[in-house]
């Protein structure tokens, strides 16, 4: 690809590895508390991370605003706030907006670092560990049956 190709459809390299998060986030971690449990939206979240793990290794290097951790984070927490909000019509409480911003921001930085040392648990062990620290008003909330 040429640079000026690129430059067509990206603003610069953090909007390569936004851009590729978003694909597999709505497909995942959107669907979380909608047509997901919190084990299947991370489970399938984090076998793509596994899947491409060069790819997301070097994305996770930058830890600045424009990093691809940080929009994820951000992402997460639209995500669930909408869900909340508009699928699930619930009140988006003070508590609820915290343990919303508590988690994705968890979330994010222990998938990072179970990147950064190897995958050294499964995606399928990691995804039950990720729910199992989701706070119970918040898991309620989006629990499907």
């Amino acid at each position: 690809m040429s640079r000026q190709t690129f430059y067509q459809h990206f603003k610069d390299k953090y909007d390569v590895a936004q851009w590729y998060w978003s694909e597999l986030a709505e497909e995942y971690l959107k669907e979380t508390g909608r047509t997901l449990n919190w084990y299947e939206g991370n489970l399938h979240m984090l076998e793509e991370f596994s899947a491409r793990s060069s790819f997301f290794l070097n994305s996770f290097r930058s830890d600045n605003y424009n990093s691809c951790r940080e929009y994820g984070y951000r992402r997460r927490i639209a995500f669930l706030q909408e869900t909340v909000v508009d699928y699930r019509g619930l009140i988006l409480t003070e508590t609820l907006k915290f343990q919303i911003d508590f988690f994705a921001n968890a979330e994010s930085r222990s998938i990072v670092t179970w990147m950064k040392n190897g995958m050294d648990r499964s995606p399928e062990q990691m995804a039950h560990l990720l729910e199992s620290c989701v706070p119970h008003t918040l898991h309620d909330a989006l629990d499907i049956a």
